[in-house]
């Protein structure tokens, strides 16, 4: 006797009969037919015709002044929509159009100012570098310059830090330590340079001397970040 083969897991589902597929299909429509029927009968009902008594004429014409009427009103309606958002479109550019131009303005600022202050930390790097240079001069009188022209420096960080004064003196003398770290630098540094300037070649100055007073600016400088 031969052995039975093992049932596979798809064989236990019985497949549909095509005419039950069909039965199915006829069911379905004659759901659907009835459906659509029950909404005309009440929309029949509505416009207050008994179906039993057949279709007035007069119906039909009203039916189609009410079909028109819709039609009209839904028209009227999608024209005011479209005027809406017509006029949103041309806000929103409108409203577009501005943020641009004030971004627009709003960067060529930014990229003034940027400009501006490049130049003048070229210029004020210029100085310094002419600072620099004087001091690392093998000629004396060009370390002399070089504490007068830091002083000068000095004067226009003062000023910019909106120190008042109608000298750089008086402008120390406003100043309050506790917002001015370099404060004592800034007065030893000045005191050099008054002596150079009211004895000359008189007053005598090394080099070595010359670049430390050069540092005591040049951490005035650093602390106002001018360098």
């Amino acid at each position: 006797m031969a052995d039975k083969k093992p049932e596979k897991k798809g064989d236990k589902k019985a497949a549909v009969p095509a005419s039950r597929a069909m039965e199915l299909i006829v069911a379905e429509v004659l759901i659907i037919g009835a459906a659509i029927i029950g909404i005309f009968l009440i929309v029949l009902k509505w416009f207050g015709v008994d179906a039993s008594e057949g279709i007035d004429p007069g119906f039909i014409e009203t039916f189609k002044r009410a079909m028109v009427g819709l039609l009209s009103s839904a028209m009227a309606i999608s024209v005011f929509v479209s005027l809406l958002f017509f006029m949103g479109i041309i806000y929103a550019k409108f409203k577009m159009g501005q943020v641009e131009r004030h971004r627009t303005l709003h960067t060529k600022v930014k990229q003034a100012e940027a400009k501006k202050g490049e130049k003048r930390a070229t210029a004020e790097n210029r100085k310094w570098n002419k600072v620099l240079e004087h001091v690392s001069s093998d000629n004396s009188s060009d370390w002399r310059l070089s504490i007068l022209e830091a002083d000068i420096l000095l004067g226009e960080v003062l000023t910019k830090a909106g120190y008042k004064g109608e000298g750089i003196g008086e402008q120390l003398k406003s100043v309050e330590p506790a917002d001015f770290q370099t404060l004592q630098m800034a007065w030893e540094a000045h005191k050099v340079r008054n002596r150079i300037a009211h004895d000359g070649s008189d007053h005598p100055l090394s080099q070595r001397e010359a670049k430390r007073v050069i540092g005591l600016f040049e951490e005035v400088f650093k602390e106002f970040y001018f360098i």
